[in-house]
């Protein structure tokens, strides 16, 4: 009998509300690779400072230009710190290890290769296992 020496994802929902984009800085400063991908809308509660308003239409114009933007070759400290942000669509790839995204509004990780950086990033979060 064959036997997949893969091991299968684990997709998670992440309960409560996530209103800054400081996860990505956090899987990023463990695995040094994160390439945003898709599309990115985020509107701001109040209204975006002039830094994060930089850094956001950048990253616009990249994701329209390539598709995609490796997100370690940038400098984008206020896109990360920037709060009380209404997150919409995002979606990241860190690594080969998991994605992150946000569907409107709902924020998912998919964990793609276990390991024990994985579960001590994931600790600060509330999950529900989906699949």
């Amino acid at each position: 009998m064959y036997e997949n020496s893969q091991p299968e994802s684990t997709k998670y929902k992440i309960l409560g509300t996530i209103n800054d984009l400081s996860i990505i800085e956090r899987f990023l400063g463990i695995y040094n690779t994160a390439i945003l991908y898709n599309n990115l809308e985020i509107e701001p509660y109040k209204e975006f400072s002039t830094a994060f308003q930089a850094d956001y239409w950048y990253i616009k114009y990249y994701l329209l230009k390539d598709g995609n933007l490796d997100l370690s070759e940038f400098e984008l400290s206020a896109f990360y710190r920037e709060k009380y942000l209404n997150i919409i669509w995002l979606s990241v790839k860190v690594k080969d290890n998991s994605i992150i995204e946000c569907k409107d509004g709902v924020w998912f990780i998919t964990i793609l290769t276990q390991d024990k950086n994985n579960e001590a990033l994931l600790d600060d979060y509330n999950l529900y296992k989906i699949c």
